[in-house]
């Protein structure tokens, strides 16, 4: 059997046998220290759905710091079509007599802020 080269941490070696190659390329392998059990996912805190939109949609806020903010809708132009208090939990909003396109949904608490791209169809 032929010898062949394989790259180790140490250099170049020459392996001759597969039980050698293995032994080489053993610690080579990248170990992993994954926790048993997945962590359980968390509900985004912020949520805006369905995207697109015929018009209607529900917002979705489950972090305190939004309380006592405000939601706003800005078409892509800048011009702002609606602004109310965040509450908390779901909300329904409605923009059906507004023009097809991009809209941006903007969360905002004192310096927080978070923004939202959505379709209106």
């Amino acid at each position: 059997m032929k010898a062949t080269h394989l790259f180790g941490g140490e250099g170049i070696k020459n392996v001759s046998n597969v039980q050698q190659a293995m032994d080489t390329l053993a610690p080579m392998q990248a170990t992993h220290n994954l926790p048993e059990k997945q962590a359980e996912v968390s509900k985004p805190k912020v949520n805006m759905f369905p995207n697109p939109t015929a018009g209607a949609f529900t917002l979705e806020v489950n972090e305190d710091q939004w309380q006592g903010g405000t939601v706003s809708v800005f078409n892509i132009l800048g011009q702002q079509m609606m602004q109310e208090p965040v509450a908390m939990g779901e909300s329904k909003y409605d923009i059906s007599d507004a023009s097809q396109g991009v809209y941006f949904l903007i969360l905002q608490n004192g310096d927080l802020k978070k923004t939202l791209r959505f379709m209106k169809r």
